[in-house]
């Protein structure tokens, strides 16, 4: 009776560990005149990461080499 008592404290254990799974969508985007609406001729372009996170309800914007 004691190691089943044992066992299911080891199990009860190791699942209120367990880490919970992100639910996160990331778009990844190019940056440029033509891309804009309506298209312009700005010479300006950069690169960036849009991530979602649908459970905490957040955008994360992030911007590389935008000139």
């Amino acid at each position: 009776m004691k190691s089943i008592m044992l066992l299911l404290a080891l199990l009860s254990a190791s699942l209120i560990s367990t880490g919970a799974a992100a639910h996160q969508v990331s778009y990844d985007v190019a940056l440029s005149g033509a891309n804009e609406a309506p298209a312009n001729n700005s010479p300006g372009f950069g690169s960036g990461t849009i991530t979602f996170d649908l459970d905490l309800i957040t955008m994360r914007v992030a911007f590389f080499s935008a000139v």
